[in-house]
Formats: C-alpha cells, structure tokens, sequence
C-alpha cells in the first residue's frame, strides 16, 4: 500500500470501523464495473440464456423463479389473486389500466422480437457477452432466486453497446429499509472470498475511458435506429414483486440500452437507465453529531472527486460514498440497504 495511503486510511480508521479501501494497483481503474466485479456480483454466461431470461420474467410476472410454495417475493403471473384471465386475454396494450392485459399471443409476439434483436446484434456487435448480476448475499442466504442479465458489445468503428433490463428497486424508500452496520457501529466489509458457481471465469479489471460520447459513428446510429425500431414493439410490462402480507409492489419490465465510446460509460449509462445504479458527484455529507461532523471533514480536506454510488438489486442494495487519495486509490464507507417489509 502507498505511504500516503496508508497515512489516511489510518485516519480514517479512528472514524469508521472497517472503511472502504480501493487499491487502484491491485484492483485497476475504481468504476462502477470493476467494482461490482470485486464484489462477487458479475458472472459472464451466454448471450441466448440473458435473452432467455428477459422473456422468462415476462412470463412469470415476477422477476424471479419461485419453486413451490415459496412465494419470498411473489407468485407467478398465472397464480394472481386477479379476476383477469391471462390466458385468454385480448392482444393489446391498455393504458387506462394499471396493470399490463397478458395473453398466450402477446407473449408469442415478444419472444419473436426478443429473437430478432438477438440475431440483430450476434450479426452486428463484435464481442457480444452476456452477464448474469446478483449478489454475494442472496447467494449465502440459499435465495440465489434474483438475478438479472445485461449484454454487452461492440460495433466494428469501436463503439460500445449495453443493454439492461429495467431493476425492480424496494430499497430506496428509508421507510421500508433497514440499514446493515448503521453509523459507527461496523460497515460492511469488503468479502475476502467469493462465492462461485460451475463456470465462472477470472476478469480482467477494465479502465475508465474518456467520457465524450458525441463521437458515435454514423454505423452506429444506424444500428441504433433498428434496435429503437424493434424495442419500440416491445413495451414496458408490469411485474409484480410483492412479498407476503399484502405488500404491492410492482414495476415496468422494460429492455433499455446506452451507448459510448468505451465500455465502461456504456455500462454505467445503460445501468443508470435500468434504474439500478445512481450516480452523484457532489460533496459528502453525513449527519450532523460530532463524529460525523468529523468524518465529512476528513472527506473534504484530505479527499477529492466525491462520488456516492448506489446500487439496487431489488430487495438488497449497497451504498458507497468514496473519494479519492492524492495517490490515486479511493477511501470512503459502505452499507448495504435492505428492504423490510413494515405495514
């Protein structure tokens, strides 16, 4: 570790137990992408399963697959407490209802337009990659039930592409979350193992590129006017992601994408757009007792460039307020945000 780092991690290690510490040496580039990657929740998979899995939430009605009996986050489309007969239903959108009418044709419709994005971008994107995103926690609770999957390539002029479902988010409102390691009681730690399932390949952590993205080629803007004409058949569904005693939740199942001049913009766009991740780039502030009051000072004498990252994987979320060192690593604290059901 530098000496200059080390200097102020341990000064910050008088004010947070366990601080978030960001070795750019050993860990590369600190971007939203390589940091989710140290977290254990990227695992590349294949390009038809991510399709496949897009149209299997359709089909469900749920964001997740639920064995039986099991209804953690909710039951099927099919298994509604609803008067509406899905099966049956009319082919049509109706937007004076709040909940999208779903039928046998509907979906035989979407899964043909799911299939000609696919052959779409297999035959315009160069190194096309599926990922499936979780996370360490619904793993180690034997509920690996969310995930969801983004895909991601490239054009031959070198423009990037990524594509994301939109991400059901429960863990925004403070008044149905609890907070893991509150203040200054403990934070949580970076896991020093990961766990792995049958598969899963080593990554190589990615640099943060330029942030212009007027420079997209005009094959680029080609390409993206047949995906917007395709997506533009594919409308938001409704998804139902409620929990057990009457808690309604539901959100708009929706296939959205960014572009940019280099990989890492694309994603944090694309990621932004699925409402997963929010982004801020402003002056860290924690509340207003002693402690605290010396903590945001740390952060705004000793750090610059603030950033607080927040991730929603649905029912868990992490929150990360970082800045960076004069060497180039980054200091801050985490907490992971987790939805609690409050009548």
């Amino acid at each position: 570790m530098k000496l200059e780092t080390e200097k102020l991690l341990g000064t910050l290690e008088v004010l947070v137990k366990n601080p978030f510490l960001w070795e750019t040496e050993k860990r590369g580039d600190f971007n939203i992408w390589n940091l989710m990657i140290s977290e254990g929740c990227i695992h590349l998979t294949d390009v038809e399963l991510a399709i496949a899995h897009w149209q299997d939430v359709e089909h469900w009605g749920t964001p997740t697959y639920q064995t039986e009996d099991d209804f953690e986050y909710a039951p099927f489309r099919h298994e509604e407490d609803d008067d509406r007969d899905y099966e049956y239903a009319p082919f049509k959108y109706d937007e004076d209802e709040d909940e999208d009418i779903w039928s046998d044709e509907i979906e035989a419709f979407r899964v043909d337009r799911y299939q000609q994005l696919l052959t779409l971008l297999k035959a315009e994107l160069l190194d096309l990659q599926a990922f499936r995103l979780t996370t360490i926690e619904h793993l180690k609770r034997g509920h690996p039930y969310f995930y969801f999957h983004i895909l991601i390539g490239k054009t031959e002029d070198g423009d990037w592409f990524c594509f994301s479902p939109i991400v059901p988010d429960q863990v925004s409102d403070p008044n149905h979350h609890t907070e893991r390691f509150a203040d200054n009681e403990d934070w949580f730690y970076f896991l020093p193992t990961k766990l792995k399932q049958e598969g899963d390949r080593p990554f190589t952590p990615l640099k943060t590129g330029d942030t212009e993205t007027n420079s997209l080629n005009p094959k680029t803007s080609d390409l993206q006017s047949k995906i917007d004409a395709i997506l533009s058949e594919l409308p938001p569904i409704t998804i139902y992601g409620y929990y057990g005693g009457g808690y309604d939740y539901t959100y708009k199942h929706q296939i959205v994408y960014a572009t940019a001049s280099n990989k890492i913009l694309a994603i944090e766009k694309a990621l932004q757009a699925a409402e997963m991740l929010k982004l801020e780039n402003r002056d860290i502030e924690f509340r207003s007792n002693e402690y605290n009051r010396k903590l945001s000072q740390f952060f705004q004498t000793q750090l610059h460039q603030p950033k607080t990252y927040s991730l929603s994987f649905w029912d868990i979320g992490y929150i990360y307020q970082v800045a960076e060192t004069p060497t180039g690593d980054w200091l801050g604290v985490r907490k992971m945000v987790e939805f609690d059901y409050n009548p």
